[in-house]
């Protein structure tokens, strides 16, 4: 907590790396935040946290493991300290069993925990560095004799693998596009989700009730992000008030806008820090949200508690964002979307961007916009796209040619 706090200070005491800053938010997607406590600071949720949790964890979990099953062979007790993150030898130990874990293979998984250590132990702004008297929570025969050389041993090895890595290349430990290959291969991928939703409405509950409000609200869900392919977070915590001061909003003209701050964004150091999100709702959505929000939205648990969007069928003792929608967007496109065995609401981000593309090649910018990404970002992630658009582009000049072939 100590790491958090000097991570999120706005003037910390510590020497802090420009871009060492963690953003701080008061948008949280989780109603159980107790259980979430190592990624908060006085009450606010803090997203880089969570992910270098999972770091801290995994390793201190390591050096808990074992010996004769390849862990460090250290008790409980004796772990519960981040001071392990100086051990040049046994963060080695712990990287080189996660590569052999992976097939002898160097994911990104491991090349940002090596990146971590590096931060850690840096020689001018590592918060380890920069914290001698982490050496006493060790135990006694592990302490360094000096802890400024361990830091800098180990921040030596973790730079050094660090670089030797980004220069081999990392692989990754799986692949996310997997589950809809099928869909992103079609001509127009949403196509796909198009025929998800007739089959959605063709299943509607004649049973009113609770039943039915599910069902619209199931309905809106999948074509907002068909629309607006937002991540599960961003959806969980989307706000609707009457007074058209929530995120989803109305405009005088009858058209339905979706605008979030920039600070809710995962992105938001990077392609979210100049602009804050604000985009038009497809046409054929605006019925859907009319009907949800004046007629099944309010036949749900908690709506005139909460003004978050999308809410829950199950009653609950503290009302908050509905923390399991990934999972029901999970059922939903398992039970409806053709050819997938269920992605999360992270898959719409792949559906919409390729399908863009595909039906205007080169529209990088367009694809960019709906994702709230950088156009340099897209391009990465789409480069296979791009590389078909110059093959197709370059056949239809030489269409003569092939022709007499």
């Amino acid at each position: 907590m100590d790491l958090v706090a000097h991570k999120t200070e706005d003037f910390p005491i510590l020497h802090r790396y420009t871009r060492g800053f963690w953003v701080a938010t008061d948008l949280h997607a989780e109603a159980n935040a107790d259980k979430k406590w190592f990624c908060f600071i006085k009450g606010r949720f803090v997203p880089t946290a969570s992910i270098v949790w999972g770091h801290v964890t995994s390793y201190l979990g390591w050096l808990a493991r074992p010996s004769c099953q390849g862990g460090g062979g250290k008790s409980f007790e004796e772990v519960q300290t981040i001071a392990w993150f100086s051990d040049k030898v046994r963060i080695h130990r712990f990287v080189r069993w996660l590569t052999e874990r992976s097939d002898d293979k160097v994911h990104r998984g491991i090349l940002t925990f090596v990146s971590f250590v590096a931060a850690l132990n840096h020689p001018d702004h590592g918060y380890l560095t920069q914290c001698p008297e982490l050496h006493r929570s060790l135990p006694a025969t592990e302490r360094p004799e000096t802890w400024k050389d361990a830091c800098n041993e180990a921040f030596t090895w973790a730079a050094t693998a660090k670089k030797a890595m980004m220069k081999r290349g990392t692989v990754n430990s799986r692949v996310p596009t997997e589950p809809i290959k099928r869909i992103l291969e079609l001509a127009n991928p949403l196509e796909a989700v198009a025929d998800m939703i007739a089959r959605m409405k063709s299943a509607r509950p004649d049973t009113g009730g609770i039943e039915e409000a599910t069902w619209a609200r199931d309905v809106l869900l999948i074509k907002l992000m068909a629309s607006n392919p937002l991540r599960a977070k961003n959806l969980k915590i989307l706000t609707y008030r009457p007074d058209n001061s929530g995120n989803l909003y109305r405009q005088s003209d009858g058209s339905w806008h979706i605008r979030i701050d920039r600070r809710a964004f995962k992105n938001a150091d990077g392609a979210a820090r100049d602009r804050n999100y604000d985009m038009p709702v497809a046409q054929s959505v605006w019925g859907d949200i009319e009907r949800y929000l004046s007629v099944f939205r309010l036949m749900l648990p908690g709506s005139s508690e909460v003004d978050y969007v999308f809410l829950s069928r199950k009653p609950s003792t503290k009302a908050g964002p509905w923390a399991t929608l990934n999972d029901r967007v999970f059922y939903l496109t398992r039970t409806y979307l053709w050819g997938s065995a269920g992605i999360g609401a992270h898959g719409f981000r792949y559906i919409v961007p390729t399908a863009i593309l595909k039906q205007a090649p080169g529209a990088w910018d367009a694809a960019a916009a709906v994702l709230h990404d950088e156009v340099d970002t897209v391009k990465a992630h789409y480069a296979h796209l791009r590389s078909s658009d110059s093959g197709t582009y370059v056949h239809s000049l030489l269409g003569s040619a092939f022709s007499r072939m």
